[in-house]
């Protein structure tokens, strides 16, 4: 179907959301034709709820589209109308979507704050089924996956108890848990049976190419849990074909690295090499949840240091410049919302301890950091040594995001010790455990000042 420009014209404000709906997960380009009669009635003037729903809209597909500078503009003029509309659920809905933009960022402290205040906002069970969620989805990346499963079931908890068990809506929601399941090795039993909902949720609606690509992507996972790599192969070229004929960027990464993952075990250097030619030097392979494995099938396919590192700094530097203006842009509005007043000395104040907090770890974390590359590089274990320098260099750039606010909340403080005690366990070889006692559940929306324990640890 072909909609021109014409008849776009004569469309409703109605009809044009619920064409933009229904063509998202199917075909952008498609989705396109009504976002951009969408934009022509912003033209116009609207009521601050409406202006704010059709942003949401526009934000919503260029963020689906990779354009993440513009989802960032629009996503704040949907989240400033919301604001001025009053509307609550609106709210929480604007500072969801501004979570998922900033999470796939990897501006996971600002991920953590806006899907806390989706929540805090959520009238209805799905919007805070969403927050939470998308928590889950962050300490996944932040690589704490016993709170990643904690905010996972607690998503299905809230839709079991609204009679919503195994609905369309549960059946997305527990796609993640499968996938932690998958990932921690803890079995296919219950990847197996959202697999079979998801069957019959895609009788019920054949033509979300979204969710067929999803469902694949499920199989390919259960594929290689099973060992089963020449079948996880075609399951995830069956959704990396989807996702390509619909115009759906998104997912494309993470399906090439799934398929060479699986040709790498099968030993199939060719494939693996054809597989990821058009990965190389995308930003996306600078997310933590993407860079570990392109760093190893680079590796496999017999790529030089020098060849891995330009690919690396090329996408990284296309990934801060994105981070840069949208941290820019959204500082003053953010500011405004959410930032608590104190008068100028106890900010100023705040910021000389971060200073010195700052100072103080830098010197600490860059000399055992290099110690243990010595370390692997006398060991002559490049791989292993490889993952290590990715991991430190991300968990640094974390620290650096956490050190620029003068609070953060204690979940962020104590995965950042998780993730420091991760990496000095790998080089010193022990083991440890945190005992944590929140009584009140409070931690994921308790501030203190900034890496207060660091120094101790």
């Amino acid at each position: 179907m072909v909609l021109e420009g014409s008849r776009i014209k004569t469309l409703t404000t109605l009809e044009l959301k619920e064409g933009f709906g229904r063509n998202f997960y199917s075909d952008l380009s498609l989705a396109s034709k009504y976002l951009d009669g969408i934009l022509e009635q912003l033209k116009d003037p609207k009521d601050a709820f409406t202006i704010s729903e059709l942003r949401y809209n526009e934000a919503s597909y260029y963020m689906m589209a990779f354009d993440f500078k513009a989802s960032n503009k629009a996503s704040l003029l949907a989240l400033e109308y919301a604001i001025k509309d009053g509307d609550k659920e609106m709210i929480g809905m604007c500072y969801g979507l501004r979570g998922s933009l900033l999470r796939y960022l990897n501006l996971v402290g600002l991920s953590i704050s806006s899907y806390n205040q989706s929540l805090a906002y959520a009238q209805s069970h799905r919007r805070k089924a969403s927050s939470l969620n998308g928590l889950g989805v962050v300490w996944t990346v932040l690589g704490d996956h016993n709170k990643a499963e904690e905010k996972y079931k607690a998503t299905l908890d809230i839709l079991e108890k609204n009679g919503e068990e195994w609905s369309p809506y549960y059946i997305l929601c527990a796609f993640n848990l499968a996938h932690h399941y998958l990932d921690q090795g803890q079995g296919t039993s219950f990847a197996e049976k959202v697999r079979q909902h998801y069957i019959e949720m895609i009788n019920l609606d054949a033509s979300n190419i979204h969710t067929f690509a999803r469902f694949y992507h499920l199989l390919a996972k259960i594929c290689m849990h099973n060992e089963a790599w020449q079948d996880a192969i075609t399951y995830a070229k069956s959704a990396l074909y989807l996702i390509e004929e619909g115009n759906m960027p998104w997912d494309n990464t993470r399906f090439r690295l799934l398929m060479g993952k699986a040709a790498m075990a099968l030993g199939d250097v060719e494939f693996v090499q054809k597989t990821l030619a058009p990965v190389h030097g995308r930003q996306e392979t600078a997310l933590p949840h993407f860079h570990l494995d392109y760093l190893k099938l680079s590796m496999y396919c017999g790529f030089s240091e020098g060849e891995i590192s330009a690919r690396f700094s090329q996408a990284k530097h296309r990934l801060q410049l994105i981070q840069s203006e949208v941290l820019e842009t959204s500082k003053a509005l953010l500011m405004d919302l959410s930032a608590p007043s104190q008068s100028k000395s106890t900010a100023f104040k705040k910021s000389k301890d971060l200073k010195v907090n700052v100072s103080f770890l830098d010197t600490h974390f860059l000399s055992n950091a290099l110690a243990s590359v010595q370390h692997y590089i006398l060991k002559s274990d490049s791989i292993t040594g490889g993952i290590y320098v990715g991991q430190f260099s991300e968990y640094i750039r974390q620290l650096m995001y956490a050190a620029r606010d003068a609070e953060i909340y204690v979940e962020q403080e104590i995965a950042l010790i998780e993730a420091y005690l991760k990496l000095e366990a790998q080089r010193l070889g022990f083991t440890y455990k945190i005992h944590i006692k929140d009584e009140q559940e409070s931690f994921a929306t308790r501030y203190i000042p900034s890496l207060i324990v660091h120094p101790i640890v």
